[in-house]
């Protein structure tokens, strides 16, 4: 009984830890780098900014190689908020497209 109790957590574990990283579907995944490489040579940045947002793209590849997505999606959403983009949100759910914000 006590195993069947630790497989069922175990079990709820992993699927509610997985949810997060399925909601922008599995195309999503793979343009995290290619959201930031865009969005450089749409802004202009400090040195220390930079810095930080190159530090951070380098953290989503290593993440990426971990198996560890909502960590990637993290450093994602940090790097674009320091370009000064934000999510918009989609009607059904989800992760929509990064907008730059309005100055």
């Amino acid at each position: 009984m006590k195993a069947l109790r630790t497989l069922v957590m175990v079990t709820t574990l992993f699927t509610l830890a997985g949810t997060p990283a399925l909601a922008c579907g599995s195309n999503a995944r793979a343009v995290w780098v290619h959201n930031i490489d865009r969005a450089l040579t749409e802004v202009k940045l400090s040195p220390a900014d930079m810095a930080r947002v190159k530090e951070l793209r380098e953290q989503i590849f290593e993440r990426q190689k971990l198996g560890d997505p909502n960590g990637a999606a993290s450093a994602e959403a940090e790097a674009m908020k320091i370009m000064g983009y934000h999510q918009e949100p989609r009607s059904r759910g989800g992760c929509g497209p990064w907008v730059r914000n309005a100055d």
